[in-house]
């Protein structure tokens, strides 16, 4: 990967398991190699531990029209048929 403006667009999908296993090699492979990009991995797993931990306390959902781009691009993810790592 080597450049980390590479790495924005993989990095929240490698963190929740996402990444296609050839992304999910090129994000750890740089990970490996840059200290601001592992700290930055490492707050976006904390951010995702929290809200795991506190869905249930979570009220409310997500507003229609976020909801629907949300489902739209998950839709568009899945049809590409990438394996997650």
């Amino acid at each position: 990967m080597g450049h980390c403006g590479k790495l924005e667009a993989l990095l929240t999908a490698y963190v929740d398991g996402e990444a296609s296993a050839r992304d999910c090699a090129a994000v750890a492979a740089h990970l490996a190699e840059c200290r601001p990009c592992r700290r930055r991995a490492a707050i976006e797993q904390a951010v995702r531990q929290v809200l795991r931990a506190r869905a249930g306390t979570i009220r409310g959902g997500a507003p229609d029209a976020l909801r629907a781009r949300c489902l739209a691009l998950a839709a568009r993810v899945r049809g590409k048929g990438d394996k997650p790592c």
